[in-house]
């Protein structure tokens, strides 16, 4: 992905819609995988912004920035006006989640990372039925940070390419400590079986109750199929309780606590951090159906007269 709208003579950079949170700061998190200050708008029209910013519960957006539960997710309409929605965690339970315009949105093509108190979309919703078991939503079961493994094979036990691509990722980054993730700020809110439709991409270890930390789904449910038998999925879910968990304390912030000025830009990327940018790189991709490897983008066309 590139940094910005113009960098690189084939940059191309996908509508992102973020929702500020008071318990956590995905919004920041993006400046700190590169993408420019310059990028950010508190207006939904800004054309030349790629990213915009919602006033959500306690979260700390630019002044005039519009909220989230009026401008954002209370229609489809306003939902697509965005390649992704990016729910921070606002520190209690959404108020004002309606989940049908983003069930609609998701089926028509939309993607959403949503971070724990964003189960108010899913559990018990009829739109997001059987995506996982949801009994544990709004439980505080650790006291403490806790160790994920990665899932490398499905619950079906076949492969799961992409959870390989994950494992290697953090691997190479140096994220994984024998083996497991390290998670500063879990929550327990949902465990995904045999029978849900979700996919499980981390899942604790070693701790009560299991939870599964990091997981998605594909819609719409009953997507058609092509000619080669390969679902043809366009929108995708993925729910994390991983939340940003570096910057001492501070929340990722600076004193001026605006975004995105007042993010803390330089911050390095704790282990668990480096799992939630795999995360913002895969749903900014191509939607590959959970189990067939994923598949190169073609390489950009080569302009008339280019050797």
């Amino acid at each position: 992905m590139p940094k910005n709208g113009s960098d690189g003579l084939y940059a191309s950079m996908p509508n992102i819609g973020v929702s500020t949170g008071g318990a956590d700061t995905l919004e920041c998190l993006l400046t700190r995988i590169g993408i420019d200050e310059a990028e950010y708008s508190g207006d939904p029209n800004a054309a030349s912004a790629h990213v915009h910013v919602f006033q959500g519960s306690g979260g700390n957006a630019a002044s005039g920035s519009p909220s989230s539960p009026a401008s954002l997710w209370d229609s489809k309409a306003d939902l697509e006006r965005y390649d992704i929605v990016m729910l921070s965690c606002e520190g209690s339970p959404t108020t004002g989640a309606i989940s049908q315009p983003l069930a609609d949105y998701v089926s028509a093509g939309g993607r959403v990372f949503a971070e724990h108190y964003h189960y108010q979309f899913f559990a018990n919703q009829p739109q997001f039925a059987n995506t996982a078991d949801w009994s544990q939503a709004g439980s505080y079961a650790y006291s403490g940070g806790i160790s994920a493994a990665v899932q490398t094979t499905l619950l079906n036990g076949q492969p799961f390419p992409e959870g390989v691509a994950l494992q290697s990722w953090l691997t190479n980054v140096g994220a994984l400590s024998g083996g497991l993730l390290s998670i500063a700020q879990p929550r327990s809110d949902a465990v995904v079986n045999a029978g849900n439709v979700s996919t499980r991409w981390l899942e604790s270890s070693g701790v009560s109750p299991e939870t599964t930390q990091y997981f998605s789904w594909d819609m719409p449910f009953s997507p058609p199929v092509s000619d080669a038998g390969v679902p043809e999925y366009c929108g995708r879910v993925v729910f994390s309780d991983l939340h940003v968990s570096s910057g001492g304390g501070t929340n990722d912030y600076l004193s001026s606590q605006t975004v995105p000025t007042g993010c803390d830009s330089t911050a390095t990327l704790q282990a668990d951090e480096d799992a939630l940018e795999f995360i913002f790189f895969d749903l900014s991709s191509c939607v590959t159906p959970i189990g067939f490897p994923p598949v190169p983008p073609p390489p950009p066309p080569i302009e008339a007269g280019a050797q």
